[in-house]
């Protein structure tokens, strides 16, 4: 089965507590036809991994 979508990140931002940060993703979704029919971004709030370097 074909994936019918594509999902990448588009900017990320270092908040406060500098064991979070904010991701910004990009979510493209394709018909049969290989159509762009829905694009959405989502803003997510997320745990950073243990020793992960700060954004620059």
């Amino acid at each position: 089965m074909k994936r019918r979508y594509t999902k990448y990140y588009v900017e990320r931002h270092e908040t406060k507590r500098s064991d979070r940060g904010i991701i910004r993703f990009r979510r493209q979704t394709f018909n049969q036809r290989d159509e762009v029919v829905v694009v959405s971004t989502a803003t997510l709030l997320m745990l950073r991994r243990t020793g992960e370097a700060p954004v620059a």
